[in-house]
């Protein structure tokens, strides 16, 4: 944590998708967010200029109640991933909907083409 102001933030945010949301605070207001979050980071060392802050990579995924409900890390393939949305937005599409859009698209052939 090195106490990056809303200025550098948009600016980190803004190499990503435009909804994507930065936060920022003090490190206590940091602190209770990230514990609330189930993830961790670590603090660059003092007077570091150029660090690398050690943190979870997860995606969460929030119910329409902006509540946790979920998450998915780089041990999920693209299925899982779908899946795990949809688990938790019941009334969207049900599960499988990744697989049945690829062979929608690609035919039965199609499910060789999908990423694992």
């Amino acid at each position: 944590y090195m106490g990056d102001g809303p200025e550098q933030v948009k600016q980190y945010v803004s190499q990503f998708h435009p909804d994507i949301m930065g936060l920022t605070g003090s490190l206590e207001q940091v602190h209770t967010f990230v514990k609330a979050m189930k993830a961790y980071f670590s603090p660059a060392p003092a007077g570091a200029t150029d660090y690398i802050i050690d943190h979870v990579t997860m995606i969460y995924i929030m119910d329409r109640e902006g509540q946790f409900a979920a998450y998915a890390d780089s041990s999920h393939n693209d299925e899982q991933l779908a899946d795990a949305i949809c688990d938790n937005m019941i009334d969207v599409r049900p599960k499988g909907m990744l697989s049945r859009f690829v062979t929608n698209v690609f035919g039965e052939a199609g499910s060789d083409a999908k990423s694992n």
